[in-house]
This record gives structure tokens, sequence and C-alpha cells, in this order.
């Protein structure tokens, strides 16, 4: 059951990264069937509560610096060998790579957007000392879920993996980055844990982490609102209230594994102190 959920889940992004048609690729009509989904469409999505104008992910001029990179102008490779470790680590989370600390530019233009993105952060130096983060994290706001063909809505999920209600689960009574309750539902043998945050006993937010489906090993992240379309922004907890935060960006603050510069911790250790 496991290896064909991932398999599953596998050729789903090989077919939506490459935008091949996936119908001569699988086999019998139930698994063909199981596929019919709507992928993320790239960019800020338009459910989920809105940014603050000063955020990161914010930058209303992101896009036209995008268009305008001369990519004719920049090295052919680079080498990041002196780059700060974190942002070494983001740029093989956004490729979903392990060996980031040599790039080369065609290979990069070749994966689209998310390729396009990581060379604007990494500007014209071939040895870069570092690189500009904000940018990098302005391009996993916009592309990851396309990037990684991520299903834009929670059926779309469900088609996949399952329907999650039967799960077994357990309750966060006040759970810390969310302050609500949280339900959690988990199925170990797939590798998906659901948490879904309930507000007057309605669920208000679901955020899902998967774990095996990357090449790099780190956690997948998604997150869904009430209406159950896919959201580039959900609410976090900042003192005794809220603040808005982006998706992955804030999932992977939370699930960083500080000691090897991994986003690969399911539960993590968070409390008050």
């Amino acid at each position: 059951m496991t290896i064909k959920a991932r398999g599953r889940y596998g050729l789903t992004l090989l077919c939506a990264m490459a935008t091949w048609a996936c119908s001569d690729l699988i086999g019998d009509t139930t698994d063909r069937n199981a596929l019919e989904f709507r992928a993320a469409s790239c960019g800020a999505t338009f459910d989920g509560p809105e940014l603050k104008s000063h955020l990161t992910e914010a930058d209303l001029d992101y896009f036209a610096r995008l268009d305008a990179l001369d990519t004719d102008s920049l090295p052919e490779s680079y080498d990041l060998s002196d780059v700060f470790e974190l942002d070494v680590s983001l740029i093989g989370y956004m490729l979903d790579q392990t060996k980031v600390e040599t790039l080369v530019k065609d290979e990069l233009l070749v994966l689209g957007k998310m390729g396009r993105a990581v060379l604007l952060a990494l500007g014209d130096s071939s040895a870069p000392q570092e690189v500009d983060f904000r940018e990098l994290r302005r391009g996993l706001y916009h592309f990851y879920y396309c990037y990684r063909g991520l299903p834009a809505n929670l059926d779309g999920f469900k088609s996949i993996f399952g329907d999650y209600a039967d799960w077994p689960s357990f309750t966060l009574e006040e759970s810390f980055p969310k302050i609500y309750p949280r339900r959690i539902r988990q199925n170990i043998e797939l590798g998906i844990y659901v948490a879904e945050t309930m507000r007057e006993g309605a669920v208000y937010e679901t955020e899902i982490i998967l774990e095996g489906y990357r090449e790099d090993g780190m956690l997948e992240f998604l997150s869904y609102m009430p209406n159950g379309n896919i959201s580039s922004r959900g609410e976090f907890r900042a003192g005794a209230d809220f603040t808005v935060g982006t998706s992955p960006y804030t999932c992977m603050s939370c699930h960083y594994n500080p000691a090897n510069a991994t986003y690969d911790i399911v539960y993590p250790q968070m409390t008050r102190n």
C-alpha cells in the first residue's frame, strides 16, 4: 500500500513538473482515475489571510525583477561552497536536491520558474559569498506548490491518498503555533500527518505533512483553507495573538533541524519558553 501510494504521488509530481500527459504512463484504469486532480497554480494563492505589506513575500515588484532577469549575462555555473549553510539548505529544499554546492545555470533554467527564482537570488558572481535570502523566500512562496505539483484542493489530495477521516487521531487542546486546539490524524504507513485547527467546533485550517515523498528526504508541507483550497498563507502565533505567515516557509522554520540543516522533524518541541 505504501509503495503504491507513494509511487502514484511520485508519478504525479513527474507529470506536473515536466508538463507531460500521464495517461500512457499509468497502468490500469483505477490508478489513472485516482490521479485525476487539479494541481496548484503558480503565484500566491487566492485563498488565505492577507499578508501585511512590509513582509518579505508581499513584495509587489518581485515578478518584474524575475521577468527582467538577463540569464545570458549570468555565470554558467555557481560554486556555493562559501555560502551560509541556511541559504544552501533553502536552495536545496526549493529544488528538491541534496547536492547543491555546485549549480549549473542551464540545468536551473530547465526547471522553469523555480530554477529562474534561484538564479535571481544567486546573482552574477560565480562564487558568491552570500545569496539574496529574501528573494529565495519569495521564489519559494510563489512557486513551491506548482513546482511540486501539489493538489490544489483537499478533494484532490484525498483522490491520491484516500480520506483521512478514519485515520488514528489525537487532539492537542492548546497547540502552541495555532493557539486553538488541533486534531492530529496520522497514517504512519503512508507517512502522512494531518493537523486540523479547530475553532468553535469547526475545521478552520488543515495542514498536512508528507514524509518520504521527496528525493532530498525533507518533509513536504501543504496548507488548506476551510473551503478546501490550498493556501500559501496562514495564521501563526505571535505572542497571545496571531500574525500571518507564509507556507511552506513558516512551516519549515518550525520543523527545521539545526543540527543537520534539514527540514525533517515531524513533531517539533514547541513551548511558551
